[in-house]
């Protein structure tokens, strides 16, 4: 139970971006597409667990004197630290094993898969997250390549508006969670936030939202007039993302989502109106 407990697997949502290429392209359902996509996204929260594995051997100290974090497994010492290592060294090779053995042409993902760790082990290791906006950029690149391992994996070409949505919608969700953590705990938790004003991070993500949104139309726009019909409702999901930033959540993303249930009929209701679109409208004979 402490390894599933290390392994956060909560935080897997993030990982649903490997669906979006085949999903928005109309292939998901093609069973080798699908199953590639299973594969793919179950190798990358593999590796995001052993991830985490590193950042909470790494944090140990810190997170011992945190009211929450002294009771994750690392902290609390119900794993020991060179069973953390080896912990996180098997879910890596069992990732990148997955990669290879789904994928014929195995390279670029598992490349993808390893810049992905290289990027944290900066953000984390080597103090990046300490670095104020090169902490954000570091978080936003690790969505877009989640987009990009779904793309490779499933051989689908992703639209550069739809691309461009991902980044400015991660950049969003990053300068949400650094807005909240400057509120809530303070600069002195962490370095990169000493640079941070809540002023600036209002700015910054609510500037993030609008290229976000703007993007999304002009992605409508590109499949055609009928898909406008899924703004308002992405609109709608950002406005309620950021009442509950402002309501001083964790802003931690992962958390405001399973926590709102209407942020979460929301994006439901999305999903619901884009399958129709995709895979319904686009299949009738008129």
């Amino acid at each position: 139970m402490k390894y599933i407990k290390e392994m956060r697997i909560k935080h897997y949502i993030k990982n649903g971006l490997i669906f979006v290429p085949a999903f928005f392209a109309g292939s998901i359902f093609e069973m080798q597409t699908l199953t590639t996509a299973c594969l793919a996204f179950l190798s990358f929260c593999l590796m995001s667990s052993a991830i985490y594995v590193l950042n909470d051997l790494n944090d140990a100290e810190k997170d011992r004197l945190h009211p929450k974090k002294k009771h994750r497994p690392i902290a609390s010492g119900a794993i020991g630290n060179n069973e953390a290592v080896f912990f996180s060294f098997f879910l890596m090779v069992v990732s990148i094993a997955l990669v290879v053995l789904t994928c014929r042409d195995g390279k670029l993902p598992v490349g993808i898969l390893l810049l992905y760790l290289f990027i944290n082990l900066i953000y984390s290791v080597f103090g990046g997250k300490n670095v104020a906006l090169l902490d954000v950029a570091l978080l936003v690149s690790g969505f877009y390549l989640r987009l990009l391992m779904g793309s490779v994996t499933c051989k689908v070409e992703i639209s550069n508006w739809l691309s461009l949505v991902v980044i400015a919608g991660s950049f969003f969700l990053a300068f949400g969670k650094r807005r909240n953590e400057s509120r809530q705990t303070g600069a002195k938790t962490r370095a990169a936030l000493e640079a941070y004003s809540v002023d600036f991070l209002d700015r910054a993500m609510y500037s993030s939202m609008t290229l976000s949104l703007a993007f999304f139309a002009l992605w409508c726009e590109e499949k055609g007039s009928g898909y406008m019909v899924l703004f308002p409702l992405v609109m709608l999901i950002m406005l309620r993302y950021c009442m509950n930033v402002e309501k001083a959540a964790e802003g931690d993303p992962t958390t405001i989502i399973l926590k709102d249930y209407v942020l979460l009929g929301l994006v439901f209701l999305l999903g619901a109106i884009a399958f129709a679109l995709i895979y319904v409208s686009e299949s009738l004979p008129f």
